[in-house]
């Protein structure tokens, strides 16, 4: 039997301790995301005090003030958590107050915030970039905004001679844009060092400009049996036909007038099961399309100029990564029986599915959420997984 426990909630504002979180707080709703900007939902009882809207008047709850929000589960009745984590860091960007039919208690402060990203979202440049690959680009401007930086690297470095890249943007996008063509995550994640007082991002903010990793340590499994007990309460998986197995890239050198040519249709991280999409259409293909021996299904990257040799592989892999992911499932976790925290940009066990689906999925995205009223008894967290292989033909 799955072990029930209770959730801690901890927020920090501009660095200090929000002392009325527990009586305040409505609920919160905080979306972990892989490949763009994390973000929170945070909702307040505005009910007045001393004949006034008080919240509204809070400097705490205005623009661009700092939220962390620290998450801990442990056993009902104990006097601390037995795991935390600290989910966000970021800024509020907008806040809405919201009168109700009866003012009271129906009234509520809506706060809506960013990551630390968003802080690299103000300022839209046109500059250059040369004699640096997308890696050290990548690196360069995350360390402009003083955070961290985990960045894999890529080549080659771009030379005067053969062109700048071109930013037209924010540095947000470009960094996204970056990735995006190396096929690589790009997101901003906090650490669990000790939140200290004061509204800036620093090293406890991680830059991250690398693949998914798919192969890092597993979370422990969700289940979806037995029934009456499940830590995964729902789940709905999906996966398709008609998606590339394959990527051709070519591109014509202009200096040699050489044609440059790559094929990928193998991933460049493991298998998360037996069965691929390729070793299903090759099978079925041959049986419903017996005019067309040996035909696969294969995509084409030409929309973009590669440098050279390794830039046109990498490009060629940026679509097919996403392609490749055979099965993408949505579910619902209940956060007080689960083990962990549940987390995304990390793989993750799912039981109870049956042969096909069992096993490892790669957790894309996880939005947490919780009430006030129900605190004790429900914490609940949206889960978006994907995986590049079933264990056999569904």
């Amino acid at each position: 039997m799955a072990k029930q426990n209770e959730a801690w909630l901890t927020v920090w504002i501009d660095g200090k301790p929000y002392e009325e979180a527990v009586d305040r707080i409505l609920s919160l709703e905080i979306d972990e995301r892989s490949e763009e900007a994390s973000s929170f939902r945070l909702s307040l009882d505005m009910a007045p005090a001393d004949g006034d809207w008080d919240l509204l008047a809070d400097g705490r709850f205005a623009l661009l003030h700092s939220f962390v929000f620290e998450l801990g589960l442990g056993p009902v009745g104990a006097p601390e958590p037995a795991t935390r984590a600290t989910l966000f860091q970021g800024y509020a960007v907008a806040v809405e107050p919201r009168f109700g039919e009866a003012r009271v208690p129906d009234s509520s402060l809506e706060v809506f915030g960013l990551d630390a990203s968003c802080l690299m979202h103000f300022d839209e440049r046109t500059r250059s970039w040369s004699g640096m690959s997308d890696s050290d680009i990548a690196r360069s401007i995350y360390e402009s905004y003083g955070f961290s930086a985990d960045v894999a690297p890529t080549s080659p470095p771009r030379s005067k001679e053969r062109g700048p890249l071109v930013q037209r943007g924010t540095d947000a996008e470009f960094v996204r844009w970056l990735a995006r063509r190396n096929g690589y995550e790009a997101y901003v994640e906090r650490s669990d060092a000790k939140v200290v007082a004061g509204a800036a991002s620093g090293k406890e903010i991680t830059g991250h400009f690398h693949a998914p990793r798919v192969d890092g340590p597993v979370q422990p499994d969700l289940t979806l049996m037995p029934q009456d007990t499940p830590t995964l309460l729902e789940m709905t998986a999906r996966w398709e036909s008609h998606r590339p197995t394959a990527v051709v890239g070519a591109h014509i050198d202009e200096r040699t007038r050489r044609v440059r040519t790559t094929r990928i249709d193998k991933p460049r991280h493991g298998r998360m099961g037996s069965t691929s999409r390729a070793d299903i259409l090759t099978k079925r293909l041959a049986e419903v399309l017996p005019a067309r021996p040996g035909v696969q299904a294969v995509g084409r990257q030409l929309a973009d100029v590669p440098y050279d040799q390794r830039e046109l592989e990498n490009l060629a892999w940026a679509d097919f990564r996403e392609a490749d992911w055979l099965a993408a499932a949505r579910g619902v976790v209940d956060g007080l029986s689960y083990p962990a925290i549940l987390r995304p940009r990390r793989p993750v066990g799912v039981t109870g599915a049956g042969r096909l689906l069992d096993g490892k999925w790669y957790v894309r995205g996880a939005r947490h959420r919780w009430e006030r009223d129900r605190l004790t008894k429900r914490y609940e967290v949206d889960v978006d997984m994907v995986r590049n292989a079933l264990n056999g033909v569904g």
